[in-house]
C-alpha cells in the first residue's frame, strides 16, 4: 500500500477503499497529482459480460403514475376479506392479489430490451435481483 498523505516530515495512509468483493476489481492505487498533500486514490471495477440469453427484463412503468389516484384507489378498496381472514397465509395471498391488481392499473408491467452495450452495472447479478423482485407484484 502507498501513503495517501505526504507531508515534509511524515507519510501516512489516510484514505481507503474497502470492499468485501475484491474479485470485482482489477486495479487500484494512488496518484500524487501535486495539488494537495493528499494523493488521489482510485479503483477500477471489472466489467462482466452479459449472458447472451439475457435480452429483456420486465419492470413496472411509472411514466404516467399518479400517486394521488393510486392512494385514493388503495384507500377505497374493500379490504374486508384480508382483515377478516383467520388464516395468515390466505390473508397474505388476498392482500397480494388486491394490491397487485390496483398497482397494475397505475403502473403496468412493461418489457425493456437490454442492448448489447448495456452499462456495466446491468450485469447478471443485477438482472437476477430484478427477476426475483418482479414476482413480488
Amino acid at each position: 500500500m502507498s501513503p495517501t498523505r505526504i507531508e515534509p516530515t511524515k507519510r501516512s495512509l489516510l484514505d481507503h477503499v474497502i470492499t468485501n468483493r475484491e474479485e470485482m476489481f482489477y486495479q487500484h492505487g494512488s496518484i500524487d497529482y501535486g495539488l494537495s498533500d493528499h494523493a488521489l486514490i482510485y479503483t477500477a471495477r471489472k466489467r462482466k459480460k452479459l449472458d447472451s440469453k439475457v435480452g429483456r427484463i420486465k419492470c413496472r412503468n411509472y411514466r404516467k403514475f399518479d400517486e394521488n389516484k393510486f392512494r385514493s384507489h388503495i384507500e377505497t378498496t374493500d379490504w374486508s376479506d384480508v382483515i377478516n381472514s383467520q388464516d395468515n397465509s390466505v390473508a397474505t395471498m388476498l392482500f397480494h392479489e388486491i394490491f397487485c391488481t390496483v398497482t397494475e392499473i397505475y403502473a403496468p408491467f412493461k418489457t425493456i430490451h437490454i442492448k448489447e452495450n448495456a452499462p456495466a452495472w446491468v450485469n447478471g447479478e443485477y438482472l437476477g435481483n430484478v427477476d426475483e423482485k418482479k414476482h413480488a407484484c
